[in-house]
């Protein structure tokens, strides 16, 4: 009898053990999949704002900067540096492309804020827009600028300032204030 407490002892310290364990890689393995889920369902918000992208009011904003910048980029290219942000300007004066500006904006903005907050995939957004972002800022960087001095508000353009600049803070891949025309140049030749 002593042997067969002995081995009923033995079996439920076992059983115990493995139901332990059998508990930890299940938590293990459902924290894992929440995980997995939480990163689907950025990932899936941050397709959200691609969809946003490529449909109006930001697409035809995108499509309004376009054409007006095609249409002056032999004028833009012969621009001497120095004047180059007057030319800006003008364009963007004679063009009307301020309400294009400001649906770019607010655009860049909420997906800055989406991506801050985690709401979205940081790295996906990235990969999409920051380029495009980063283009845009520089050429319209001294126009923001202005728009914030006029109107006494320092968030015009900021949410497109923090993604272009890249929110995670990375130095390599960064948008770094540079001449107007450096991304055009590549996109033209």
């Amino acid at each position: 009898m002593m042997n067969l407490d002995g081995t009923k002892t033995r079996v439920d310290i076992v059983t115990s053990l493995l139901t332990t364990f059998a508990l930890i890689i299940g938590g293990c393995f459902g924290a894992y999949q929440y995980l997995e889920k939480a990163r689907d369902d950025r990932v899936k918000e941050t397709l959200n704002f691609l969809d946003r992208y490529n449909h109006d009011p930001v697409a035809q904003a995108r499509l309004q900067q376009q054409k007006a910048w095609d249409a002056h980029f032999d004028e833009e290219v012969a621009t001497n540096g120095k004047d180059i942000y007057a030319f800006i300007r003008r364009i963007i004066i004679e063009e009307k492309l301020e309400s294009s500006i400001s649906v770019l904006n607010d655009f860049y903005a909420a997906l800055e804020i989406c991506s801050r907050n985690e709401i979205c995939d940081r790295e996906v957004a990235l990969q999409l827009f920051q380029e495009n972002a980063c283009s845009f800022f520089n050429r319209h960087h001294n126009f923001i600028t202005e728009r914030r001095k006029v109107s006494g508000d320092s968030s015009i353009g900021l949410g497109t300032e923090l993604f272009a600049k890249d929110p995670r803070g990375a130095t390599s891949v960064s948008c770094v204030k540079r001449s107007v025309r450096w991304y055009d140049r590549l996109m033209h030749s």
